[in-house]
């Protein structure tokens, strides 16, 4: 009787245990800091994913909607809105993402945690420049593979990653004007800005008035001065960084509780048949 007993609660310890190996994933931390001063800019609430390297957002000189198919690049870049990408990511076929509430301030941070699977090899995300008529920033030049959380074996990379004026983009579906009421965040509606059919994502040029646009008054530069993000250069401006990170998690206690509840039914049955 004894050694069925044992013999049954060592299968239901080792089923459990498998099974936690079976489910085994790593809780990771994105963190989103916005680098920019005081006077700077600000980011759109921003959209993170998990992906098997397969989800391509942009390609540099492709139209905003050529990869996905979808206005998705489009929707981000002009109004912050990430409604669309969040679906063509689940089409996709995955669904290790969110967008990070709020948008965030210069010298703002927002992070959160998600349970990512090692298939899941890399990272992306993108966000609105605010303010802006259609800036962006997204993972380097397009690269879906730029951002490695899981090397090929498996084992969580992680680290942080600075993103520059370098990284601004233009999604080149509205014109520049830099009008209060066609930048978000505060135009008049969504997608109310001149529209520039057959324009292409490229490098930003730069705000009125900034290094290496054409002369002319600033516009959004007069009301955020430190947001030049080609001055001194685009390399040296610092728009985000990017932190990925494993948070510790605690050894399951679940087979241990099994085996301490397995001892204390023996030490009851024990006592009782020698009562008997």
């Amino acid at each position: 009787m004894k050694k069925g007993i044992i013999t049954t609660i060592l299968a239901i310890a080792s089923s459990i245990g498998m099974a936690s190996a079976a489910e085994a994933s790593t809780l990771v931390q994105v963190t989103i800091e916005n680098l920019t001063p005081e006077g700077g800019l600000a980011l759109s609430p921003v959209w993170v994913g998990f992906h098997d390297g397969s989800f391509d957002i942009l390609n540099i000189g492709d139209p905003a909607d050529f990869v996905l198919g979808t206005d998705a690049v489009e929707r981000v870049a002009e109004d912050g809105d990430t409604s669309q990408i969040t679906e063509d990511f689940a089409g996709a076929g995955f669904d290790v993402q969110a967008t990070l509430p709020g948008a965030i301030a210069p010298g703002g941070v927002n992070s959160q945690t998600f349970e990512v699977d090692s298939s899941l090899q890399y990272f992306s995300f993108i966000s609105m420049i605010l303010p802006s008529n259609d800036a962006f920033i997204s993972n380097p030049f397009g690269n879906p593979l730029a951002f490695e959380v899981f090397d090929d074996a498996g084992n969580f990379v992680g680290g942080e990653f600075i993103i520059t004026g370098t990284n601004v983009y233009d999604a080149g579906t509205e014109f520049n004007d830099e009008s209060p009421d066609t930048t978000a965040p505060t135009q008049l509606a969504p997608d109310f800005g001149t529209e520039t059919p057959g324009g292409l994502i490229l490098q930003h040029p730069g705000f009125i008035g900034s290094l290496g646009s054409p002369d002319g008054t600033p516009i959004i530069l007069a009301s955020n001065p430190n947001g030049d993000f080609t001055s001194p250069s685009r390399a040296e401006f610092q728009v985000a960084q990017i932190t990925i990170e494993a948070v510790p998690v605690p050894e399951p206690t679940t087979t241990f509780g099994l085996f301490a509840l397995g001892g204390l039914f023996f030490v009851r049955r024990t006592r009782s048949t020698k009562k008997n």
